[in-house]
């Protein structure tokens, strides 16, 4: 499995409006506004307009949820005990290079 850092960070900055442009929370399932989670963490005061082949580890994610992960580790994985991450990612990223385009409802993750 090749590393992360190893992969190309081109479409990394379309990716991330592609999925600004969503409009569920791929944890909760809520449409609410989304903003991207970063999987494998980008870290603060990183550029996120600089394109990185991290930004396409990113699932849309309500400020909720974002948040829960980061401060409250112990209980967003008591709340969402089997959601798989890098699944999601991988889903997010296989409909991107499919579609480009912003999924229908019923495209979408039941």
């Amino acid at each position: 499995m090749k590393r992360i850092d190893t992969y190309s960070s081109d479409g990394s900055l379309e990716y991330l409006d592609w999925t600004r442009g969503l409009t569920m929370c791929a944890i909760c399932l809520e449409e609410r506004p989304i903003e991207p989670f970063h999987v494998i963490h980008v870290g603060r005061g990183a550029r996120k307009d600089k394109p990185d082949p991290r930004h396409r580890t990113a699932i849309p994610a309500d400020r909720i949820c974002h948040s829960m992960y980061h401060f409250s580790p112990k209980q967003f994985w008591k709340n969402h005990p089997k959601l798989d991450l890098w699944k999601e990612v991988f889903m997010y990223n296989l409909l991107y290079e499919q579609t480009r385009v912003i999924p229908p409802k019923d495209m979408r993750r039941p």
